[in-house]
């Protein structure tokens, strides 16, 4: 789940909730909406490690080394309350997948002004059914790294299914990986099924050429 952040006004009122300047905005390459949902990111207050020296954007230390609570600003907050909110909705539906947890998540969100991503929201999600990923297909650039080096036989993929389970990533490593020469004219993306997919074996020890 990609998270964005909204500023909340610092008031209990939903009504003047904003999406952040600083989050991202607009479709992935893959032309996928992203964030998948936004959560409190601005000036919000947690607990700080003792010791440890807080910065500002300009460099300038926040509050004093002793202090036990900070007020801080970004993405990394707002994905915290998303990451409760999805262990609740675990919590209440044991067997929930990780795209059925994503689903309530994504679907259960509160319009917010300045984004037409949706506002995560804890109550509605424990409650609602759906699913995510359905109908999505894979980055090209993934498949094309897949197919290259003989690991993946694409006529078309759907997420929902993909298991991960067996692919090993200790390995990896990009420093030999080319660019400059990658087609995707013929990767089709049209019947699309992970049938003829394994994954056993599958390792990224050897380095990758997309070439």
């Amino acid at each position: 789940v990609s998270v964005g952040s909204y500023n909340d006004m610092g008031t209990l009122l939903t009504s003047d909730d904003v999406a952040s300047t600083f989050t991202a905005r607009g479709p992935t390459l893959d032309g996928f909406v992203k964030p998948d949902t936004l959560a409190p990111g601005e000036h919000v207050l947690g607990l700080r490690v003792s010791g440890l020296v807080y910065s500002d954007a300009s460099g300038a230390p926040i509050g004093s080394t002793t202090d036990r609570y900070i007020h801080m600003t970004g993405t990394s907050a707002s994905s915290a309350f998303v990451t409760g909110v999805a262990a609740l909705v675990k919590a209440a539906r044991p067997s929930a997948t990780p795209n059925d947890i994503k689903g309530a998540i994504v679907a259960s969100g509160r319009q917010v002004q300045g984004s037409s991503v949706t506002a995560v929201d804890a109550f509605s999600a424990l409650t609602r059914n759906a699913t995510a990923n359905a109908g999505l297909v894979p980055s090209r650039l993934l498949a094309k790294i897949l197919t290259t080096a003989h690991q993946l036989n694409v006529n078309g993929v759907l997420w929902e299914n993909v298991n991960w389970d067996v692919v090993i990533w200790d390995g990896v490593s990009w420093e030999t990986v080319s660019w400059e020469t990658v087609a995707w004219e013929t990767i089709s993306w049209e019947t699309v099924a992970w049938e003829t997919v394994t994954w056993e074996g599958v390792s990224w020890e050897d380095s990758v050429s997309a070439e």
